[in-house]
């Protein structure tokens, strides 16, 4: 009968009193031979017999698997690309990137040609949010000491900027046709450069401003466009201010240095845990926002430390609440430097094994899930292990029955965990993929501890540290056979006797509105999760009230048009065929050398020139695409309007347009017309990256166009643009000849369209193969098809009620940070009913209570505690992230908190309520099993 306790290793309560009553010659009769020798026992013995040589060993191991892994890699470690590698749109982007890294041209002898620039935006708005017009001298003159803080970084003081004289070291500053403190101050003085800012006449802002709104109201194209917010009156304005430098690094270092100005300038400083973009940066009554990429990466940079210190809470955290559990100092600190060391130990296999070298920052979110995780396997073993002195008084014994129990409980919640997490390792996104599959091993290293050297720790705990052991020996009086009440009864302890007396009697009484309660919150749930979509907004890494937030999410989609970088640039292509992906260098995060390969299209020939008036045209029919799109901001074209700045590229027109040789072009062949493009490439090297020679052919020619699109417009607008395009591409594929043929297209925010997409892929991917699963582990693990039925309802309302609250409630959209911890909720969500479903199944088929009142009765005496354990355990690892500033800590943070409030509310109150209402009494809905039962 014992060798059943393998599959499902829950000993018959009052049948050890009864057993171990005699002496250990009929414990010896009982026990076959097969039994000393299995596989489990001998382990186990040996566990028992050297406890502290078991611990050593794996102790040293452990050090050495991390010791090994931490030396050969750095901890975070790897960079690759956040985007689905499978879309058309990322394909065709790589495809136009590893083109050009094969043409002939020397890649240095392009780069010399660069200058890099880092426009500074200065956005100024009324600090009390008057509805008055902000161009006034008075603000015109404060808008000028701003900006003229930035020049303090140039080489040449105030003079202009002459990028083609600078020498590596030297700096230039200039406020460009995007300054609107220079165009006012320019009308009044052509020369002025930020030497002096003096306070204008009436006057000239008077004049300035009848040009300004005529010029706004009558072309839709005026550059103008970037300053108002308005066509009749402007409440807040802008400027862009560059920094120019021929070495990239140096040119966001300025900014960076600028930066610094700008802080002493308004008294802004950065505090522990309060960014100094959180403080207003105000003078007089203008309101100021500056905004720069390399700021943004900064601040982000700066922040991820600050941030991380508070996994460093939530380790405090755990090992306080630990302690107040177990009344151990040994059990808190050996048992809390198990669940941490489980993350360089689950690293070795992710990085050695594995050969996954991508490690990120948000794959360190994995720590918030195994606090919880950890520590409800941790207080599993204990509780198990605590229990066992009122069952026997062999310590052989007691430990197998605990690493039994304690086993097979972990294993249904540890599998179906990293089951959830698994799914996530098929998706196309690498960044989510890794984070998958490392929260995965992760779970399985604690798993692996939890069977190991957890169990021999505690046995150690008690042979050192538990003077008083003798008191919870059984005695010879109750070494006999035990009614259930008796049974329930001698199960009570410091750790439950709250749930007998005031839990127990309530959800007695209350089964049924609970159920009913239960339902109803699920069902609103519902209504929220109806409402996910993808991004509508641009996604936020820092909280509302930060200032580069600000400018992103609201200031920027206030005006009226934006600089030419803030619209979506199209990349029309021909000559390429294929690519094959080196998928391997990016799950190693070498994004430096991804050896993607293309294959050029055998049919292209530009020397055809049919093939040649085919790209005009599909010049053409971009130019002249006429936009009536909301999306389109006011424009009426599918083209940006030229601006003294920008123009759109047509190659081969201006190819074209550039050719002054005696040969007519439709009749030179393809040696001539080659060595005639080559000298158009000398001549105008910025034409380099649109025609490319591969061994001396041309394999490659791209268009270029800013398409009226901005970058921070919502998903369903980018697929208006899209829709227009593809019918594009049809007119185009109807007109074309097969020399200028395959046509393909690109645009980077297309690509973030596409991930925006896979986002949501991937979550409902995740859901739709991790809900199967679960039920079968539930089957297998309770053997009773309705309790896994009712189980499966229980976790399906913690997901929908966390994703309703989310999305719903709070308003999130699903970007990277709620992809990531949408995923989350399904792993963390199928702990705590796992563990009270398959107590509730041991009371029937291995203590023999029949009843479903019992059985729910001997769930909570066993288990209650140990599940709101592990749920405190969680929720104060989540509330710490509430103090985070990056907003993905933040809102992992709402996650935790919510999905174990949800988990606890689905487990203790509803399952419960539900099990004692309606569940399975005595064989009812049982698989056909050979499990023990109480005779």
């Amino acid at each position: 009968e014992k060798d059943n306790f393998i599959f499902y290793p829950t000993y018959t309560l009052s049948n050890h009193f009864s057993i171990y009553s005699s002496d250990s010659q009929v414990w010896n009769t009982m026990t076959t031979h097969q039994e000393k020798q299995s596989l489990k026992r001998r382990y186990l013995t040996h566990m028992h017999r050297n406890t502290k040589c078991h611990c050593f060993s794996a102790l040293f191991l452990i050090f050495l698997l991390s010791a090994i892994v931490l030396s050969a890699h750095d901890f975070l470690q790897g960079d690759t690309d956040f985007s689905d590698r499978d879309s058309e749109f990322v394909i065709a982007a790589d495809m136009i990137t590893y083109s050009r890294e094969q043409f002939d041209l020397i890649k240095e002898e392009v780069d010399s040609s660069l200058f890099f620039e880092e426009g500074i935006i200065f956005s100024y708005q009324w600090k009390d949010n008057r509805n008055e017009d902000i161009l006034t001298p008075e603000n015109l003159q404060i808008f000028c000491q701003v900006e003229q803080l930035v020049f303090r970084q140039s080489s040449f003081a105030f003079e202009k900027c002459n990028a083609s004289s600078l020498a590596d070291s030297e700096t230039c500053v200039e406020a460009g046709l995007l300054s609107v403190t220079a165009t006012v101050y320019r009308t009044y003085n052509s020369s002025f450069n930020f030497e002096d800012c003096y306070l204008l006449p009436d006057y000239v802002i008077a004049n300035f401003s009848v040009g300004f709104y005529a010029a706004l109201q009558n072309d839709d194209a005026s550059p103008f466009r970037f300053f108002a917010n308005s066509i009749t009156q402007t409440t807040m304005t802008r400027s862009v201010i560059n920094i120019g430098n021929n070495n990239e690094e140096t040119a966001e270092d300025k900014v960076l240095d600028v930066e610094e100005d700008l802080f002493d300038f308004f008294g802004m400083e950065n505090e522990p845990f309060n960014s100094a973009y959180r403080s207003p940066a105000t003078i007089g009554n203008i309101e100021v926002i500056f905004f720069n990429e390399a700021l943004f990466e900064s601040e982000f940079e700066r922040l991820l430390p600050s941030d991380f210190v508070l996994a460093f809470g939530s380790m405090m955290f755990l090992a306080v609440w630990m302690g107040i559990y177990t009344r151990s100092l040994f059990l808190t600190v050996t048992c809390t430097f198990y669940i941490l060391i489980s993350i360089p130990t689950a690293m070795f296999v992710y990085k050695m094994v594995f050969g996954l070298l991508y490690f990120d920052f948000f794959h360190i979110l994995v720590i918030f899930i195994i606090l919880g995780i950890g520590a409800d396997g941790t207080f599993v073993v204990i509780d198990a292990y605590k229990q066992s002195r009122f069952l026997m008084d062999d310590e052989l014994e007691r430990l197998i029955y605990s690493w039994s129990r304690a086993t097979s409980t972990v294993f249904s919640t540890s599998f179906t965990t990293c089951v959830a997490f698994s799914v996530t390792g098929f998706t196309t996104l690498i960044p989510l993929s890794t984070f998958g599959i490392f929260a995965a091993l992760t779970i399985a290293t604690n798993f692996v501890f939890v069977c190991t050297i957890v169990q021999s720790t505690v046995v150690n705990w008690e042979r050192w540290f538990v003077k008083n052991i003798e008191e919870f020996k059984t005695q010879e009086e109750n070494k006999k056979e035990m009614s259930n009440e008796e049974t329930l009864a001698a199960l009570i302890d410091r750790h439950n006797k709250y749930f007998e007396i005031y839990y127990v009697p309530f959800v007695l009484k209350y089964r049924r509105t609970l159920t009913l309660m239960g339902f109803t919150v699920g069902i609103l749930g519902m209504v929220g999760v109806a409402q996910v979509s993808q991004l509508t907004e641009p996604e936020l890494f820092f909280p509302e009230d930060h200032s580069l937030a600000n400018y992103v999410e609201d200031i920027a989609l206030e005006f009226l048009s934006g600089e030419e970088d803030e619209f979506a640039l199209l990349t029309v292509f021909w000559g390429v065929d294929s690519i094959e992906r080196d998928i391997a260098a990016r799950y190693a995060g070498d994004i430096d050398n991804f050896d993607d390969e293309v294959t050029f299209a055998p049919n292209f020939d530009i020397s055809d020139y049919q093939a040649q008036q085919a790209i005009i045209t599909a010049c053409e029919l971009i130019e002249n695409h006429t936009c009536s799109l909301e999306v389109c901001q006011g424009f009426t074209t599918l083209d940006l309007p030229e601006t003294p700045t920008y123009r759109g590229t047509c190659t081969m027109r201006d190819f074209h347009d550039w050719y002054n040789f005696s040969e007519a072009l439709p009749t030179i062949n393809r040696t001539l017309l080659n060595s005639r493009l080559m000298l158009f490439l000398e001549e105008k090297p910025e034409y380099i990256p649109h025609i490319g020679f591969v061994n001396g052919e041309v394999e490659f020619v791209s268009i270029e166009y800013r398409l009226t699109l901005p970058l921070l417009v919502a998903g369903d607008g980018v697929q208006e643009y899209i829709d227009i395009l593809d019918d594009l591409v049809k007119v185009y594929d109807a007109l074309a000849p097969s020399t200028a043929k395959p046509i393909n297209y690109a645009a980077d925010r297309f690509s973030d369209y596409a991930l925006e997409i896979a986002l949501v892929d991937t979550v409902t991917r995740g859901l739709i193969i991790t809900f199967p699963i679960v039920f079968v582990v539930l089957l297998i693990a309770s053997g009773n098809w309705v309790l896994a039925a009712i189980s499966v309802v229980a976790i399906a309302f913690i997901v929908i009620t966390v994703m309703g609250t989310v999305f719903g409630l709070l308003g999130w959209e699903l970007g990277v940070a709620e992809s990531i911890v949408s995923i989350m909720i399904v792993g963390l969500s199928v702990d705590y009913a796992i563990h009270l479903g398959h107590m509730y199944t041991v009371g029937g088929k291995t203590e023999g209570f029949h009843s479903r009142e019992d059985k729910f009765h001997y769930s909570i005496l066993t288990m209650g505690p140990t599940v709101l354990a592990g749920g405190v355990t969680t929720l104060g690892a989540g509330i710490f992230l509430f103090a985070a500033q990056i907003t993905f800590f933040g809102k992992m943070g709402v996650l935790l908190t919510l999905t174990v409030c949800c988990s606890l509310f689905y487990s203790l109150v509803f399952l419960m309520a539900f099990v004692v209402w309606c569940g399975p009494e005595g064989k009812f809905a049982n698989l056909e099993c050979n499990f023990p039962t109480k005779k």
